[in-house]
């Protein structure tokens, strides 16, 4: 796939290639991508599973904006935001509607103080299960029957 798409910098190819692994093992029903940095997302998560349906969502969130809304809080879903724009509403919006099978990925949880905080909150949510930093993304999975851990992983 390096050689399919090309130009790009290390830390977008790490996260592409995170994002390929987390969809290939999860073989998720959706895919959200938030405000997307790089059109490369989709080319990785559509190559990871081929039943997918990939969503590039680039302005203000609402489920009306998924063809599938009613099957979006029952099935599993992997969600990409990166803490840019209004990132708060549509992190909680997701967490309130997306099923507990799902996986939500945060990119720029380091970025600077504000980030950070969240980040932080983020983490003691009622709504978060196992989350994972990974210094410059987050990984949270919504299985809250899961012991509550932050895992710090040098990626």
């Amino acid at each position: 796939m390096e050689e399919l798409v090309y130009g790009l910098d290390r830390r977008t190819r790490k996260l592409c290639k995170l994002y390929f692994r987390i969809v290939n093992y999860l073989q998720p029903d959706f895919f959200l991508d938030f405000f997307p940095s790089s059109p490369c997302y989709r080319f990785y998560v559509t190559a990871a599973c081929k039943k997918v349906s990939y969503h590039q969502i680039n302005h203000e969130f609402s489920f009306d904006d998924v063809n599938d809304k009613e099957h979006l809080a029952t099935k599993c879903c992997v969600a990409h935001i990166p803490l840019t724009n209004n990132y708060q509403d549509s992190v909680d919006y997701v967490l309130n509607n997306l099923s507990s099978d799902s996986v939500l990925v945060l990119e720029g949880i380091k970025k600077d103080k504000d980030t950070n905080l969240f980040w932080k909150k983020l983490i003691m949510d009622s709504r978060v299960g196992v989350t994972f930093d990974l210094y410059y993304c987050g990984i949270v999975f919504l299985k809250t029957n899961m012991t509550k851990q932050n895992y710090i992983v040098n990626y």
